[in-house]
Parts: C-alpha cells; sequence; structure tokens
C-alpha cells in the first residue's frame, strides 16, 4: 500500500486490486488461447465435420451414458471407451447402430 502526503491530503491507492484483476485477465486470456487452439486444431484435422452439428448431439451423449450407467453400471471413462476406444471391449460391444449413429462425433456424420 502506498500512502503520498502532501500538504495533510493522505491517499491510498491498493494496488492488490490491481493485481487480482490482472492476474484474472491472464487466466482468462490463455482460457481463450487454448480454447481457440483445440477448436482450429479440430477443426483443421476434420474439416469436412460440423461442430456445432456435433455439440448439437451432446444431450444424447449424456441420455445413452446414463442408460449405461443405469444397466452396467459403467464409469464416465468406461463409457466413453466402449463407444470411442479402439480396444477389444469397444470392438466386443454391440453398438445399435440406430441409438450409436445419434452420438456425437460416431462414424456417420449426417
Amino acid at each position: 500500500m502506498v500512502i503520498i502526503n502532501k500538504l495533510k491530503p493522505t491517499i491510498r491507492i491498493d494496488f492488490s486490486l490491481c493485481i487480482r484483476i490482472n492476474y484474472i485477465c491472464n487466466i482468462l486470456k490463455a482460457a481463450a488461447a487454448i480454447l481457440l487452439s483445440v477448436l482450429f486444431t479440430v477443426q483443421v484435422s476434420l474439416p469436412n465435420m460440423d461442430l456445432c452439428c456435433e455439440f448439437q448431439k451432446l444431450p444424447a451423449l449424456y441420455d445413452h451414458f446414463q442408460e449405461h450407467k443405469a444397466i452396467d453400471g459403467l464409469s464416465v471413462f468406461e463409457f466413453l471407451g466402449l463407444h470411442y476406444g479402439t480396444g477389444k471391449i469397444a470392438q466386443d460391444h454391440h453398438h445399435d447402430d440406430q441409438h450409436d449413429s445419434k452420438l456425437p462425433f460416431s462414424k456417420e456424420h449426417h
């Protein structure tokens, strides 16, 4: 805290608030840069995929996860590995084409 005394008036400047605001702004800038980098990378690697179309399918992904959780007791990671993985468990899983095609980033793109 800096105190400036000139002819009796006292001015107190609290630099800790400025430091906090600057810190928050830097975090937001970094988060925006990371988000834009991820979006750019995905868009470059999958140029024919419409991300807005895929994001609209997220509720279907959540609903399908809830079904697997209730029936099989799967965790989120097991569910994602089952539907998006390349291992033996994913290959052995019976994919319901009608249901699984509604999931985001499915092999069939509408």
